[in-house]
Order: C-alpha cells, then structure tokens, then sequence
C-alpha cells in the first residue's frame, strides 16, 4: 500500500481516545492544583490542555457509532452537570443553610464551574468509553 498523508478512519479514532484521556488528565490535574495547591494560575494550565482536548475531539471526523456514542455521552453528562451547578446545588445549600439557621458563604465557587462541567464531559466520556455501553 502506497504512503498517503490522508489521515485514515483508525487515525481519526487515535486521536480521538487519546483526546479524551489526555483532556481527562489535564482536568484531573487542574482540579488537583485548584483544590490541593491553590494555585489558579497553575491550574489554568490543565484548564487549556483539557479546553485543547475537547476542540480536538469536536473537529475530528464522528465517523462510525461508537465515537459519535462517546461524544453524546460526555454532552449528556457535562449538561447534567451544568444543571446541577447551577440550580440544584446552590438551593439544595441554601435550603440546608435556611433549615439549620446558619447562612454562610455559597460553597459553590465561580471558578470551579469550568472544572465542573469537564469533569462531567471527560467522566461520562470515559466511562461509556470503558462500559462499551454504544
């Protein structure tokens, strides 16, 4: 067979697992540097390499099933996520607040939003990925 720079259909699929770990990787590392070390400008370093991950899995080619099952499964749960940040968590805490009488400060940051929603991207993802469930 003849030397083509076209990239072929298992190319496509490389590159597209190997976004899901390495954007997996790169989350797990920015929320390790966020919460353990408390260095934002450190963990914006994760934040890029998973930001990378997921511009390179939405240009890749969907071209067979499983891919396109993968991709739907870390759209699902990165948009439960979202769902829960966003309204379910902060009034569940409030209610908690509300009924022991102590207000305090939402437990809900701003910042960790983003850590939030790849987290559930790069979870559902990679547990589809593992079960086989397509």
């Amino acid at each position: 067979m003849p030397y083509s720079s076209e990239p072929t259909r298992n190319d496509n699929a490389a590159w597209y697992l190997a976004g899901g770990w390495i954007g997996a990787l790169g989350t797990m590392f920015a929320i390790v540097c966020e919460v353990y070390f408390r260095s934002p400008d450190l963990a914006l370093i994760g934040k890029i390499i998973a930001l990378l991950s997921i511009l390179l899995m939405m240009n890749a080619k969907h071209n067979d099933e499983f891919l396109r099952g993968l991709w739907q499964a870390g759209a699902t749960t990165a948009l439960a996520t979202a769902i829960f940040w966003v309204f379910i968590g902060p009034f569940l805490l409030g209610l908690v607040d509300g009924l022991m009488g102590s207000p305090n400060e939402p437990r809900f940051p701003h910042e960790w939003t983003y850590l939030a929603l790849a987290s559930g991207f790069f979870v559902g993802f990679n547990w589809r990925r593992y079960r086989g469930l397509t």
